[in-house]
């Protein structure tokens, strides 16, 4: 009988230990997925992922991040251009009405 429970619970142990870092792998994975899903069909340039951890999935949140705050300068850039594009043309429009 003492045999039998020690096998049970080395077995169990042994599924422990195998899968439960997987799942905690696989959970914070699943979250970053979620997050970068919810940006993709946002507007919100200054919004970022969780990046807490020195593991590889907190790696890959901070170049997460990174590649956002890229994206959030460019936004900027391109609202800038274009607005001077805007006040370019209705310079341009202006000369024009007044020759």
């Amino acid at each position: 009988m003492l045999l039998i429970a020690l096998t049970s619970a080395g077995i169990v142990l042994i599924v422990v230990v195998l899968l439960l870092p997987d799942w905690l792998v696989l959970r914070k994975l699943a979250r970053l997925v979620r997050e970068v899903s919810v940006f993709g069909s946002s507007i919100d340039l200054v919004a970022r992922v969780d990046q807490s951890g020195k593991n590889e999935i907190s790696q890959l949140g901070k170049a997460v991040n990174w590649m956002l705050e890229q994206w959030e300068i460019s936004g900027r850039k391109l609202a800038n251009e274009h607005q001077c594009a805007e006040e370019f043309d209705m310079e341009k429009i202006k000369t024009i009405d007044d020759a």
